[in-house]
């Protein structure tokens, strides 16, 4: 049988120049992935320019039966949307008007705070600039982006919608983001407008980085084995330069295929993964029957003046109010205060879900999520998440606020290891240690980014002379 050695040995030389510009772009941008994240508002600082809201108006009868909002512009307006994504109403249920430029304006210095200087530009969005291409702002077009000659070089994205700023950046962050994420996630503002081709781009280029990796390693085995059982030693390189490379490739390959590979899942090719997070059929059975229209969220004496925002849930015959702010997170269960849904309530709602995926599976008793939870990463948020594990699924929910907040099947979880674990190192032993797990990753940044450059001089040599070895 002939050998793959000259094979592997051919086609890494030939898919080399091809991987190096992707993998020095997502190496020398790793490096500031760990200090470094995409820009976002601030939720407390985002509430903090709403008004008081007041007590929640009485619900439309409008055929909605899951999660409403309720909260009110600076002006006094009242607002509700059914879901998290439908259209907003004024409270007396006539579709709300687009703000003005001049109000958006407002709602910006507002923003920024008593001694901001006056705007220097502004400019209506229909459509997301780099700023604001995260999916979950799409709802919130057109915006205004009003940009404030400070000394931080402020820019606010204020949603003609909602009146929320749904982005504020300063000079320092950009620059951040430009030396972060906007090049390690690929985010050009014309591709990334549509998912699918930026998907595509992005397989693409990880196909391009990755095979190189997985041609040199395998030979990079394949001549040290070799050359140990001949002469117990690694290497059989003559020249400083493929001694070298040679040596970091069997150091740090297997880092830089992991991260190529993993980066690649990241787009969930084909489709392969169902996620963690539950179907909107899932939430559907998980409130079961009925409708919040018509009704009036109960509330006990005096609305707490530091309400910006009404949360209205429904779970079976129960009516949840959940009021945020800076400051406070009042919760009311049919009215109570801090009141606690029963149990048998959620595991009942639980049952609705399961059975509507698996009719006969068996459902074990839930368990209250223990602090080193490797799947569901909330424990800081939904100290009170219970798990079960039923047809499959890990279902996880919250017993404070009644909510369904995972559904993981093995596609999920095996995601959440490949991709999450794997590519951000996202194990417990190292998220809970940030300056280990920050070290080892720059460790193997910086392995991987000489080994580039190793490998790119010998691309030049062998670009002036014959190769030789």
């Amino acid at each position: 049988m002939r050998s793959p050695g000259p094979w592997l040995a051919r086609w890494h030389r030939r898919l080399a120049p091809l991987g190096l510009l992707p993998l020095g772009l997502w190496f020398v941008s790793g490096l500031a992935m760990p200090f470094v994240r995409y820009p976002s508002v601030d939720e407390a600082a985002e509430l903090a320019v709403l008004p008081f809201v007041g007590a929640p108006p009485v619900l439309p009868d409008l055929p909605c039966d899951g999660h409403w909002e309720a909260e009110r512009l600076p002006w006094g307006e009242g607002l509700w949307r059914c879901g998290r994504d439908g259209p907003w109403h004024g409270w007396s249920g006539a579709p709300h008007r687009l703000l003005t430029e001049a109000e958006a304006v407002a709602v910006a210095a507002r923003f920024v705070g008593a001694g901001a200087p006056p705007p220097s530009s502004q400019q209506r969005l229909e459509s997301p600039d780099l700023w604001t291409l995260p999916s979950s702002q799409l709802p919130h077009f057109p915006m205004l982006r009003v940009s404030f000659d400070d000394d931080r070089g402020t820019v606010l994205h204020v949603s003609l919608k909602t009146a929320r700023v749904v982005q504020a950046t300063d000079a320092r962050a950009r620059l951040l983001a430009w030396l972060g994420p906007v090049p390690h996630w690929l985010y050009a503002v014309p591709l990334r407008q549509h998912r699918d081709p930026w998907r595509w781009v992005v397989m693409g280029t990880a196909m391009l980085a990755l095979l190189p990796i997985l041609t040199g390693l395998l030979n990079g085995l394949r001549v040290a084995k070799n050359h140990w059982w001949r002469t117990g030693r690694l290497t059989p390189y003559r020249w400083r330069a493929w001694r070298w490379h040679h040596r970091l490739g069997l150091l740090a390959g297997g880092t830089a295929l992991v991260w190529a590979a993993s980066g690649l899942l990241s787009v969930n090719p084909g489709q392969w993964s169902t996620g963690l997070a539950p179907t909107a059929e899932d939430l559907k059975a998980w409130r079961g029957p009925g409708s919040l229209a018509g009704l009036q969220p109960l509330l006990p004496g005096t609305v707490p003046p530091e309400v910006r925002r009404w949360e209205i849930d429904r779970l079976g015959g129960h009516v949840i109010v959940r009021g945020r702010s800076t400051s406070v997170d009042r919760l009311l269960v049919d009215g109570v205060v801090e009141g606690r849904l029963d149990q048998a309530e959620l595991e009942a709602a639980l049952h609705r879900v399961v059975h509507r995926r698996t009719p006969d599976a068996a459902i074990p008793p839930a368990a209250p999520l223990g602090p080193q939870d490797p799947y569901l990463t909330l424990d800081a948020r939904a100290p009170h998440a219970w798990t079960v594990e039923a047809a499959g699924i890990r279902w996880a929910y919250d017993l404070r606020t009644g909510r369904l907040l995972q559904a993981a099947g093995r596609s999920g979880r095996t995601e959440r290891w490949l991709y999450q674990g794997l590519h951000c190192w996202d194990f417990h032993a190292l998220a809970t240690r940030p300056p280990l797990r920050r070290s080892l990753q720059l460790i193997g940044l910086l392995a991987g980014m000489t080994l580039l450059a190793s490998g790119g001089l010998l691309l030049l040599r062998r670009s002036r002379r014959p190769e030789r070895s």
